[in-house]
């Protein structure tokens, strides 16, 4: 039986069923080469649909799920491919044509460790040798990339906790990936830092002033909490007052409001930290000050009612 023959650059040429030691039905080899020409004519959903409609006549049709896993692999459902890879190399554990297709479909997919245990076995004398060790290449340098960003992030986690002691999140070092395997190139773009802080629970809300305060809401807690500049924490309002509070959002004069969401009301706090009832509301939840032409208004969603709502700023 003749499948799928894979070319360098993932260009794939079908051949028609001819003959094959399952001896599989009529009816299924029809669907089967109905999924051939289907791809032919650019038409993937009907391929994908035909290999499955033969595979359910007959389940150990091995050709079938090694062309479905060709189709799916090439048309980008990397995952379903991966899985019907997976079955095929049940039916024929040592078929270099689905070693080599899961194990660079894994790679694609961003499974290092997988993808080489797959690639290692494809047998030197293998027309995707070649291919296959190109891929490993690739994979040992993006695993040595990683090792050098884990050595990074440690020493900034230790970096912030010798700063900042109420400090117990991570460190997250975002970095864009691209992977071509045409030019067999991997493009890393750092991207910034970020600092995670934990310690406060069912954090709901922040938002930061003209000073470079940053507050965070609690819903659990009914407390707002407030990081200054040099990262000093401390409890900027808890009171009576607050209850399930969940937005927040700051003016021109570094006012704060909270949206109490079981209170039903919006809160004023000053930057000293006095608070007042703003507005009364049903289930207030997202908050937003806007300042144009120079004047300011608080934007309010209000669960309940599903409105938004514009409040001038005085």
């Amino acid at each position: 039986m003749k499948k799928i023959l894979t070319t360098l650059f993932l260009i794939f040429t079908f051949t028609i069923l001819q003959a094959s030691a399952l001896n599989p039905s009529k009816a299924a080899v029809e669907l089967y080469n109905a999924g051939i020409d289907w791809w032919g004519l650019g038409n993937v959903e009907k391929s994908i649909d035909s290999f499955k409609k033969a595979i359910i006549i007959e389940p150990k049709f091995y050709e079938a799920f090694y062309n479905l896993a060709q189709v799916q692999s090439s048309s980008g459902k990397l995952d379903e491919a991966i899985e019907t890879y997976r079955m095929a190399l049940n039916i024929n554990p040592s078929d270099v044509d689905s070693i080599f297709g899961i194990g660079s479909t894994l790679y694609k997919r961003g499974y290092l460790k997988e993808s080489l245990s797959y690639l290692d076995r494809v047998p030197g004398n293998s027309e995707y040798y070649t291919k296959a060790q190109g891929i490993v290449d690739k994979i040992l340098t993006r695993q040595g990339e990683l090792e050098k960003e884990a050595v990074a992030k440690n020493a900034a986690v230790a970096a912030v906790r010798s700063t900042e002691p109420w400090f117990t999140g991570e460190v997250r070092m975002p970095t864009q990936h691209s992977i071509s395997d045409e030019k067999g190139t991997i493009d890393k773009t750092p991207v910034g830092k970020s600092v995670t802080y934990t310690g406060i629970p069912n954090p709901s809300g922040t938002v930061a002033d003209a000073l470079g305060n940053i507050y965070i809401a609690s819903y659990s807690e009914n407390v707002v909490y407030k990081i200054d500049k040099d990262s000093t924490r401390s409890v900027f309002v808890a009171s009576d007052m607050l209850g399930g509070p969940i937005g927040l959002a700051v003016d021109g004069q570094n006012n704060v409001y909270v949206a109490n969401y079981t209170k039903n009301n919006i809160l004023k706090v000053t930057p000293s930290g006095v608070a007042t009832v703003f507005l009364t509301l049903k289930k207030p939840y997202c908050l937003y000050v806007n300042t144009l032409n120079g004047a300011s208004f608080l934007y309010v969603t209000e669960q309940e009612n599903n409105t938004t709502i514009k409040f001038p700023l005085f």
